[in-house]
């Protein structure tokens, strides 16, 4: 059955009621296309320090998304808030109808019929009512939507509705709905209307008392129904806290080559204490050059001269640096090198002391750009000739084969994690950094508690944490960067029956690793994707440490309507790897 009424979108066209109509794409997909290219790196990015604040991948941004098959949206010009909404949301066992309230500043709250409400996308930090008496009469067909609702809302007023009218079916031209103030304190969100309707009857009744509605353009009561979703990223409070190794690991996915006929694979020569330590600074050499060029960015083509280093090596890690006499005297750089020498690794066998000089060339009026030249360092190194001292060992002691089976025992026992899982190598053996899986902690606005369990998975050099619910799923993508630096490339949140994720945030480029300090302050812009359209949304982050810990900053730039919604990030690591996170709303 089709009711009659009036069409809303004409009359949305001009006058008052044009503030209500949504928009298309904030960027087209050819801009997105140039300012997005796959994994475009920070330049000169200087990572410092011997180990990752925490084993846990950092979630320093929380997403959401939420869809709804149908959406009633009421606009009262009465009573005690500013919209009503009634939604139905596909569970995977049930239908759940639920109230949404917002009052005029913008607070929403969640009320609906479910004991452990709090369960139900935990990462929205909005208030949440639980009521058993919220009952619901659905006879809503392919053509029709009839919808009765009773329930005693979050002030304990009566309420019963009776909802009337055409179903959303025709899709709209312009999704990119506006969101006005609701939840501006808790949220950064965009909207995907992908089909609205006027509702022919909307009658709400508040303790018995009939609910008047606002008119828009005049004419047109505001009452609709439509097919919504919504995306974007949230605050609140949250403690990461490592629990296990994570799945795969540095070989999972790996893909192994032999050589032509099947022989053997010739193994590389051993090689010396000096060779490696060379070696070792020639890979490192670029965090000593981010730092020059950094700080010429900062003060000017003025800061040029020689500094040698000197570094103490005591089973490959950096224990001392020193700043040899007669070099370059600039606070802001000796400190940024010696923060980055003391996060080199050397092969573990390297014990004792080592000296490199550096020249730093300014940019010059020819334009030749700031530069640093790499001298020729010494080294004074313990053991001697190692090949001779294993010798000497060989010819003192000599193992029974129950003595060499022991030895065996041993080294199987050590290679093994708890529950015979196997670890990876320790930054300070030079390997890849060990990565857990872990979980989160939530502070609901009610003072309790959430947590979430989140599994990590590596395949090269992509690394994932996931985390699911029977309703969603998170999906946070990494980037393993030197087999030791997460950096986030993406987060997806998709939701049960959906076919495209509800949410898909990218980054450009990826967002620094935040368990490590770095040079600088770094900037990534991000795209908002809702229901598989592009270009809701477009913002910047900006990633920098502090005496405290790292921060980030969430500015976003559109649609206009979100541009006062910024938001930051602060960190504090704990001496267990936990990591203390509060994101809240900053600004007017």
């Amino acid at each position: 059955m089709r009711w009659v009424a009036v069409g809303l979108f004409p009359l949305l066209i001009g006058g008052c009621g044009a503030k209500y109509k949504a928009k298309g794409p904030v960027i087209t997909t050819y801009e997105r296309a140039v300012n997005f290219p796959v994994h475009r790196p920070h330049e000169q990015l200087v990572y410092s320090g011997r180990e990752p604040a925490s084993s846990a991948p950092i979630i320093p941004l929380m997403a959401f998304g939420a869809a709804f098959d149908l959406d009633v949206v009421l606009m009262p010009n009465d009573g005690d808030f500013e919209q009503l909404e009634f939604a139905r949301l596909n569970m995977p066992d049930r239908q759940l109808w639920l109230a949404l309230e917002t009052t005029e500043a913008g607070e929403q709250t969640v009320v609906a019929n479910v004991d452990d409400i709090e369960s139900i996308m935990p990462e929205l930090p909005l208030r949440r009512v639980a009521v058993d008496n919220f009952t619901t009469t659905d006879l809503s067909t392919a053509e029709t939507i009839d919808v009765s609702i009773s329930y005693d809302n979050s002030r304990g007023s009566r309420v019963d509705a009776q909802l009337v009218g055409n179903p959303p079916l025709k899709a709209e031209k312009f999704r990119n709905g506006r969101t006005f103030n609701h939840s501006q304190n808790q949220l950064l969100t965009v909207l995907d209307i992908s089909a609205q309707e006027s509702l022919f009857k909307a009658d709400v009744t508040v303790e018995g008392k009939g609910l008047g509605m606002r008119r828009i353009g005049g004419l047109v009561p505001a009452r609709f129904v439509q097919q919504q979703a919504q995306g974007g990223l949230a605050i609140g409070t949250f403690q990461v806290v490592p629990n296990g190794p994570a799945a795969g690991g540095p070989s999972y996915g790996e893909v192994v080559v032999s050589v032509a006929g099947g022989g053997p694979v010739e193994e590389a020569p051993e090689l010396d204490g000096e060779t490696m330590v060379k070696m070792s600074v020639a890979q490192n050499f670029s965090t000593v050059k981010g730092c020059y060029l950094t700080r010429v960015e900062e003060e000017g083509a003025d800061i040029a001269g020689d500094m040698t280093v000197g570094f103490t090596i005591s089973e490959g890690v950096v224990t001392e640096v020193t700043i040899g006499e007669g070099s370059l005297e600039d606070d802001a750089l000796t400190a940024c090198i010696t923060t980055a020498v003391e996060g080199w690794g050397f092969d573990t066998s390297v014990n004792g002391t080592a000296s490199w000089p550096f020249s730093f060339v300014a940019p010059d009026a020819d334009g030749s750009p700031a530069d640093v030249i790499l001298g020729e360092g010494t080294t004074e190194l313990e053991g001697g000739d190692d090949d001779d001292l294993l010798e000497d060992l060989d010819d003192e002691i000599e193992l029974g084969e129950e003595d060499m089976e022991d030895m065996e025992d041993m080294e199987d026992m050590a290679d093994e994690g708890e529950d015979g899982v196997v670890d990876t190598k320790s930054l300070a053996d030079g390997g890849p950094a060990t990565i857990h899986n872990f979980s989160t902690v939530h502070k609901m606005p009610s003072g309790n508690e959430v947590t979430l369990k989140w599994l990590v998975s590596q395949k090269g050099d992509r690394v994932t944490a996931v985390q699911t619910t029977p309703l969603r799923t998170l999906k946070y993508d990494y980037r393993l960067v030197s087999d030791h630096y997460l950096e986030l490339v993406s987060i997806t949140v998709e939701q049960y029956g959906r076919a495209t994720p509800v949410t898909a945030i990218t980054f450009n480029p990826p967002l620094p690793d935040v368990r490590w300090p770095f040079n600088g302050r770094r900037t990534s812009d991000f795209v908002i994707d809702v229901n598989g359209q592009q270009n809701h949304g477009l913002g910047q982050v900006d990633v920098f440490w502090t005496e405290t810990g790292p921060k980030l900053k969430v500015n976003p730039i559109s649609p206009k309507w979100t541009e006062d919604r910024v938001m930051q990030t602060s960190i504090i690591y704990q001496r267990s790897g936990e990591a203390n996170i509060a994101i809240e709303r900053i600004g007017e």
